[in-house]
């Protein structure tokens, strides 16, 4: 049996705010097995209901459809391992997305750290169709990677589908250093 905060706690997942904001888990053992976790809603949340299949978002960004404002090459940003990685020897670089065919529209972007501690710390993504201005999608000031690699979702708050984007960096050290960048969208 476990109590969360005093309460009686059934189910087998925990929200981890209580590990962020503190509280109090007290287990009872017993000599024989109980009948904790054993309801049919005490097991972990599913993000699908039924026999309906997930749809987990999926990354839209290739090597091939991106370049860096100053010329480096940003092919190991998008090949899918944070083993490999990007330095910018300035501390505002930019990587523009451009799509062929129909338009994107992520949801959520991530950032991953690179093994060097040159941590972007503000940054603005921007999405434009052909021949239009830029639009900011999303905007992130005093950001901080606590750890060597690693990755941050963010949430696009003004999302829309666009030809091309742009991630621009506006802070930072003296250069900035990055192991992926992902533009993750509905399949």
């Amino acid at each position: 049996m476990i109590s969360v905060n005093g309460k009686p706690h059934g189910r087998t997942s925990i929200n981890s705010e209580i590990f962020t904001t503190g509280g109090t888990l007290d287990f009872k053992l017993g000599a024989k097995p109980s009948k904790w976790g054993t309801g049919a809603e005490d097991g972990l949340p599913s993000l699908t209901r039924g026999d309906e299949v997930a749809k987990p978002l999926a990354d839209t960004t290739r090597a091939d459809l991106a370049k860096s404002s100053s010329g480096v090459d940003v092919s190991a940003l998008f090949d899918n391992t944070s083993a490999t990685e990007v330095r910018f020897e300035t501390a505002t670089p930019s990587v523009t997305i451009t799509f062929r065919g129909a338009k994107k529209e992520p949801v959520f972007y991530t950032l991953t750290a690179a093994s060097m501690a040159a941590d972007p710390s503000s940054w603005v993504l921007e999405g434009r169709n052909n021949g239009s201005s830029w639009t900011e999608l999303d905007a992130r000031t005093g950001r901080e990677f606590k750890n060597r690699r690693e990755t941050k979702p963010f949430k696009i708050g003004n999302s829309g589908a666009y030809q091309m984007f742009w991630l621009t960096i506006r802070g930072g050290a003296d250069q900035v250093a990055l192991s992926e960048i992902e533009l993750l969208a509905k399949p």
